[in-house]
């Protein structure tokens, strides 16, 4: 009985804690610290969780149907008609699809602690900084609580004390030097 409440306790600091980071990633987001990428062809797929068949099927559907329409009118007409709308297809709606997805993928993502570790799980997300692009975490191998967590301490000088203070480095150096002055 009291491993399962241990457990319980655990759990729920850990819940706690990923709630915080979420907040801390959200906030972030909101105020153009961080960039979000998506890999469309990862997420533009069945099974994944932002996947919307519609967006894929009904555009292609139209411009395949109204080629066919054409086809009956001309046979060299129809023909035109499918090479345009494949042109059509690959540099308008394709676009439009993965912008669509993008958007629908953030949104997804900044809605609740929930849906964040659904899609980090599934993978196709990085997360850089705004600063430094280089520095960031890929979905779903990188650990995005240390994305969070550094992103915190680099940012917030409370909490960068904090964190100099718990790793025994205060006194030591002050907190905001760096190894490159």
């Amino acid at each position: 009985m009291a491993r399962s409440s241990t457990m319980r306790d655990a759990k729920s600091k850990a819940f706690e804690r990923d709630m915080g980071f979420h907040d801390r990633i959200r906030a972030a987001h909101e105020t153009g610290q961080i960039h979000i990428y998506t890999n469309f062809p990862h997420l533009n797929r069945g099974g994944s969780p932002v996947f919307s068949a519609g967006d894929n099927v009904a555009p292609l559907l139209f411009l395949i149907l109204s080629s066919v329409v054409l086809l009956f009118v001309h046979v060299i007409l129809g023909l035109v008609g499918l090479v345009v709308s494949v042109i059509i297809y690959l540099m308008v709606i394709r676009p439009w699809i993965a912008n669509r997805l993008r958007d629908r993928t953030v949104r997804k993502m900044m809605a609740n602690l929930y849906n964040w570790r659904q899609l980090w799980a599934f993978g196709g997300i990085v997360i850089t900084l705004a600063d430094n692009p280089r520095v960031g975490c890929t979905a779903p191998d990188s650990d995005w609580r240390a994305m969070a967590r550094k992103f915190t301490v680099d940012r917030d000088p409370n909490e960068q004390a904090a964190h100099a203070a718990f790793k025994g480095e205060m006194g030591s150096e002050p907190p905001n030097s760096s190894i490159y002055d």
